[in-house]
């Protein structure tokens, strides 16, 4: 895979992330998951200008991906429409890793927390083409579900 092509697929994963992190707030919106004040009516997320000040609720806290998982899955239950929690390291690792390159391949290496003075490799992955499309498709599949959930009769 060239540069070119990895970074269009790393876009690709980076697009799915965002979707599924809209996706998981808009449902714990439309549920007045607590904390929640509703936008003021015509308060729309893309009209929203710098040094707006709107009411705190699901779309506009600093909830982590980790959380929103938890409580869109404590809403939903365990059945087929709860979120696999284990794309949080994969997310992490995008957020927090290291990108190492070589001509052969690329790599995402992702550290531990330092532990008298040492770091473990706490994540490691070749980013393939073949392992970037199955991550994104994941990311989709995991998406998808919340819009079944957030409709359930389509």
């Amino acid at each position: 895979m060239d540069l070119s092509e990895h970074a269009t697929m790393m876009g690709k994963l980076l697009v799915s992330f965002h979707c599924l992190e809209y996706a998981l707030r808009a449902f714990l919106y439309e549920r007045r998951d607590p904390p929640h004040q509703p936008l003021a009516p015509g308060i729309q997320l893309d009209t929203m200008a710098f040094g707006d000040v709107v009411t705190e609720n699901a779309i506009t806290r600093w909830d982590s991906l980790s959380y929103l998982i938890k409580r869109y899955n404590r809403a939903v239950g365990d059945g087929q429409l709860a979120v696999d929690h284990s794309l949080v390291e994969l997310r992490d690792a995008l957020a927090h890793g290291r990108m190492a390159a070589s001509e052969r391949n690329f790599a995402l290496v992702k550290f531990t927390r330092p532990f008298a003075g040492r770091v473990e490799v706490g994540f490691r992955e070749e980013l393939s083409k073949e392992w970037m499309e199955n991550q994104i498709k994941r990311v989709f599949v995991e998406c998808e579900k919340v819009v079944r959930a957030a409709n359930p009769r389509k």
